[in-house]
């Protein structure tokens, strides 16, 4: 299965350490805690997608946002890019999750791989919204099922868990350019409410870990939950798709 991590164009697939729990948000919805102890607020968020994305000041290190790497989703574009087998089932359970819409967001290193040899990393966020929580369960269900299954997969077991679900993943594959440095993929995905979003890292095996993927996951969950300033994303200077640069 291919996957678009950001940048790296290599396939992803992270694995799982899999919860589910409740409730908050835009529009309260109640509780969604079950025995792991994820839960909280399970909010019906309201678009667009976008705005849960992470803000470019946001991120810990010296990032830029990487346009042609940064869009929305239509229903087409996601048709092509989920966690599906064929068309016709992508057609299928985009109506039954009730998908709304979907942002990517793509960051890369100042210094690209040549920073990634010294222990920088590559970003790419996907924020999807669906119409209800339990579309979003669904999609959640789908998306760990469908990575956890991927070539070279490794769940990450000990991923700390976040929001009402999550699942964490690794593949170790090649080196970083023409480096001697091992290269990895981490994917950490959550589920708040009617949300799903999803963090991707691609950096050197020496540097990284499930951790890198999951903060920024955190200020993701921090958007949903409305502890951070939630705009919509501005327009790039260079005049590509937009990006959340944030605010001051």
């Amino acid at each position: 299965m291919t996957r678009r991590l950001g940048l790296a164009a290599a396939v992803v697939a992270l694995a799982l350490a899999l919860a589910t729990a409740t409730c908050g948000g835009d529009d309260a919805a109640g509780d969604d805690t079950d025995a792991s102890g994820l839960g909280g607020p399970s909010p019906n968020l309201q678009g667009p997608a976008s705005r849960y994305a992470p803000y470019l000041n946001e991120l810990r290190g010296e990032f830029e946002a990487n346009p042609s790497g940064t869009y929305g989703f239509t229903e087409q574009l996601y048709a092509g890019s989920g966690p599906f087998h064929s068309a016709a089932e992508a057609a299928q359970l985009i109506g039954d999750w009730g998908y709304v819409d979907g942002y990517q967001a793509t960051y890369e290193p100042v210094g690209l791989l040549a920073a990634a040899v010294q222990g920088r990393f590559f970003v790419t966020t996907e924020t999807h919204l669906f119409k209800t929580t339990d579309g979003a369960r669904k999609a959640f269900d789908t998306y760990a099922a469908y990575y956890a299954a991927a070539t070279g997969s490794v769940a990450v077991a000990d991923a700390q868990g976040l929001a009402n679900q999550s699942a964490a993943f690794k593949i170790e594959s090649g080196t970083l350019g023409n480096s001697t440095v091992n290269a990895v993929f981490h994917s950490f995905m959550f589920r708040r409410g009617n949300l799903v979003a999803i963090v991707r890292t691609f950096g050197g095996v020496p540097f990284m870990t499930i951790e890198q993927a999951r903060a920024v996951a955190v200020i993701m969950d921090e958007h949903a939950l409305g502890k951070r300033v939630n705009d919509e994303p501005t327009p790039d200077t260079r005049g590509g798709p937009p990006t959340p640069v944030g605010k001051n």
